[in-house]
């Protein structure tokens, strides 16, 4: 029995009965199969497909898009126009119009930190234009996940920015552009992701940070992957949010001497993440254990020390492996070095 245009208007109803997301996801499959002249998983006669399409369309624009905000009616428009199916784009410029004079975005901040930002050469610093409308923060608002209000002023000054280590050339620290945002539940709490970043592989390691809002305040987790081994993901602790403070961070990592400032240690950064500075993201391997150990945290300046050690060892076995028994030798010194220091903290 063949589909009717009825049937997959109900299908569309129903789908966004479970909510909008649901609608465009069902929107999505049902436009790609049309635009591949496909129905149903069956190749159907092209005036039987024109005609889906037209009444599809015609549902769209006069039952669903008045029923919605001018945000998630461009997003509808959007989702045919990936597929090559324009029948609603002469709606686009009415609609962006009435977005633009529901969610106006603020104006930009005159933050020192942000000239700081600007100031840094193109290849340290990709800062995009800020957004043109607030849309998106309202409809992240009616999920349950509202920007504040400073975080909003920063999408006005840009919409994402990335930062790359001029030694490593490695991205470390990226503010994800509006169109990015998106609210995810994590332990029955509405999260949204604000910054993500892969760390420059070490191998086959995959490393990755990302910071999240939850509640208006800050968290992230750490997580690193390796073939053959479970998922490690350190979960940071949760502060207040300081936009300024976190552009004052990303500025430091660029500028930071360490010749490797990456986030690697899966044992102790959920500690080092209960300070309210970032000291931990711009310190050496030594200067890491000197801040544990000046904090007081023992049992952390123990679990760095065995992550040292054991990383030597991997290091000192591949050097072996590979015949560099000069670079062996001083993985083992380096590895004998960290074993002292283990013995010193009792």
């Amino acid at each position: 029995m063949h589909v009717t245009p009825d049937d997959l208007i109900a299908e569309l109803e129903d789908a966004l009965a479970d909510g909008f997301d649901a609608l465009l996801a069902r929107l999505d499959r049902i436009a790609a199969q049309l635009a591949a002249g496909m129905l149903d998983g069956e190749v159907r006669p092209s005036a039987e497909l024109g005609a889906v399409r037209a009444a599809i369309v015609d549902h769209l624009r006069d039952e669903v898009m008045p029923r919605h905000t001018a945000h998630r009616a461009l997003a509808i428009v959007d989702a045919l126009a990936r597929h090559g199916i324009g029948e609603l784009t002469a709606a686009r410029p009415a609609l962006e119009r009435a977005r633009l004079a529901a969610a106006r975005p603020p104006s930009p901040p005159a933050w020192p930190e942000l000239t700081a930002l600007r100031a840094l050469p193109p290849d340290q610093a990709q800062l995009a234009p800020g957004i043109t409308h607030a849309g998106f923060a309202a409809e992240l608002a009616e999920r349950g996940a509202p920007l504040p209000a400073d975080l909003l002023a920063l999408y006005a000054a840009t919409d994402g920015l990335a930062l790359r280590h001029p030694a490593t050339d490695e991205v470390v620290f990226r503010l994800v552009p509006a169109s990015e945002l998106a609210v995810v539940e994590r332990d029955a709490r509405a999260t949204l992701r604000i910054a993500a970043w892969d760390d420059r592989a070490i191998g086959h390691a995959r490393a990755s940070t990302e910071l999240w809002l939850e509640d208006g305040a800050l968290t992230g987790a750490f997580e690193r992957r390796h073939p053959g081994q479970p998922l490690a993901r350190v979960r940071f602790a949760t502060r207040p949010l300081d936009v300024r403070a976190m552009l004052r961070f990303a500025v430091a990592r660029v500028e930071a001497q360490a010749t490797d400032p990456r986030e690697r240690d899966l044992g102790v950064v959920a500690a080092l993440h209960a300070e309210r500075g970032w000291p931990w993201y711009l310190a050496d391997d030594d200067d890491r254990f000197e801040l544990l150990r000046a904090a007081g945290r023992t049992a952390a300046a123990r679990a760095w020390c065995a992550e040292m050690i054991a990383r030597l060892d991997d290091d000192a076995a591949s050097c072996t492996r590979a015949g560099d028994h000069g670079a062996a030798s001083k993985a083992e010194r380096q590895c004998d070095r960290w074993g002292a220091r283990l013995r010193e903290l009792g």
